[in-house]
């Protein structure tokens, strides 16, 4: 543990002299260097006993001396001799580390800085939400202390991040950390774009939505403003309660959209992303429709402007698992011998693989009503009956419940009851995912009631397909492996 912090507090002060030195030519104020962010007090202290930075002046400057330069060039130089030059293929390894875990921070609060004095101006963010803030309770101090995970699930789904800040006890937020639930006020929320192929280093999760570019099938157009500089689209968005928002789309590098981006007045984090994606999904259906391309968001992120608290969502990977070769050594394969069994791994690797998360549902549901349907008949068999008399809730076994692990999956009515109920629960959600309007539902008179419905579902998607997998998974196993468990 103390070689860990030695390593951290060390590169965060050469992180403070490659900053000064790189974006300011070697000097800088202290008192903008503080507003990097609330880690840069303890990395001048540490730079100064180090003699990598110098304070001179009134008001002081920070100044990079000879002696930090030339640590700093023996840190870039043996980076570059440990790290090969990446390679974008496809099956690559791309290596990422942070001292502070799989959640990155920013790389610079600066444009968070700009947009809040934007924000100010323009009276999106008003004096009385910075007033609130300061009023809020603060949290406990929490591990690693400024970056925290907010949600961990052991199968695909989204996964919440955040970058807790903590400012000095003199400032208005001081006292300890800020909730990074986030407070009643302005909100800038970024939806990056991705598609097949397109680089993501899944077990790494960004704060900073400026250190991504996003990417997709969209070739955006080129426009020119009278200065020369090229201009950025803005999509203009009237709510149904009359308030009219404003999106960015923002071209990446190759000229492809890859993020949009919108300022807007929310409860909190999650009420800002929740908000931005209502309105922004209909044109993200519209763009897939009309252009006949996918459009896919990998992940939403949201910077609260009062106290610039870095928060967001992405969808989630799978986790490793030991692999062991010996488990399928003998006398060779022959699946021929578990009849079906192959029939529903097909099923479940589609399911597993899909990106699609409504489709990864629909596999796994189709899993379990054929082993459904298999039993009825089996059963049907052995009593001489017609299999459409065996109802479906008296094939699951005793021991097929719904139980709780570390995903948490079930609510408490549903803990220890038949896999039946799940499988009743999951049905009717089944119909909507598989059919445009149900029977009971008028598109004609109720469409502004279907879409919230749908949205409502689309935001209980990963639970739902968890679920889905959940009771596939206990079944198969009833199946084909009844003498033990094979997680």
């Amino acid at each position: 543990m103390n070689d860990m912090r030695w390593r951290e507090e060390m590169e965060e002060a050469m992180e403070l002299v490659y900053r000064i030195q790189v974006d300011h030519g070697g000097s800088l104020l202290e008192s903008e260097a503080h507003e990097i962010g609330p880690w840069v007090a303890a990395a001048v202290e540490r730079a100064e006993r180090l003699s990598w930075l110098v304070s001179k002046g009134t008001p002081p400057v920070l100044k990079v001396t000879y002696g930090g330069r030339k640590a700093l060039d023996a840190v870039l130089a043996s980076r570059e001799a440990a790290v090969p030059e990446p390679h974008w293929f496809g099956g690559s390894i791309v290596h990422v580390s942070s001292a502070t875990g799989p959640v990155l921070p920013a790389h610079s609060y600066e444009p968070y800085e700009e947009l809040k004095s934007w924000a100010l101006e323009q009276g999106i963010l008003t004096q009385e939400d910075i007033d609130r803030v300061a009023r809020s309770p603060r949290q406990e101090p929490q591990e690693p202390e400024e970056y925290a995970m907010l949600e961990n699930l052991s199968f695909p789904g989204t996964r919440g991040f955040a970058a807790s800040l903590r400012y000095e006890d003199n400032h208005p937020f001081g006292g300890g950390f800020l909730d990074p639930a986030g407070h009643e006020g302005a909100y800038q929320v970024t939806a990056t774009l991705t598609r097949r192929g397109a680089p993501d280093v899944s077990f790494a999760y960004v704060t900073d939505a400026f250190m991504m570019e996003g990417d997709s099938h969209l070739r955006m157009i080129e426009r020119r403003r009278e200065d020369g500089t090229v201009g950025v689209p803005l999509l203009t968005y009237n709510t149904h309660e009359g308030d009219t928002l404003q999106f960015q789309l923002l071209a990446n590098s190759q000229g492809r959209l890859g993020q949009i981006r919108a300022v807007i007045r929310a409860e909190g984090a999650d009420d800002a992303r929740r908000k931005a994606y209502r309105i922004l999904n209909p044109f993200l259906c519209d763009l897939s429709y009309r252009y006949d391309v996918p459009v896919e968001v990998l992940q939403m992120n949201v910077a609260e402007l009062a106290t610039l608290m870095l928060s967001g969502t992405k969808q989630d990977d799978f986790r490793e698992k030991v692999f062991d070769p010996e488990e399928f050594l003998g006398s060779g394969l022959n699946y021929g011998e578990l009849p079906n069994y192959e029939f529903f791994m097909r099923l479940y690797r589609e399911g597993a693989n899909s990106s699609s998360v409504d489709y990864g549902f629909l596999c796994f549901f189709r899993i379990a009503e054929g082993v459904i349907l298999l039993r009825r008949k089996r059963i049907a068999e052995r009593e001489g009956k017609p299999w459409k008399k065996v109802s479906r809730p008296e094939v699951f076994l005793d021991h097929e419940t719904a139980e709780n692990d570390e995903e948490n999956l079930f609510p408490p009515e549903l803990l220890g009851e038949s896999l039946w109920e799940v499988y009743e629960e999951l049905r009717s959600e089944r119909v909507k995912v598989g059919h445009g309007f149900l029977d009971d539902e008028d598109p004609l008179r109720g469409h502004e009631d279907i879409i919230v419905d749908r949205l409502e579902g689309e935001e209980q998607a990963g639970t739902r397909r968890a679920r889905a997998r959940y009771l596939a998974r206990r079944m198969l196993q009833s199946e084909f492996w009844a003498s033990g468990e094979q997680e």
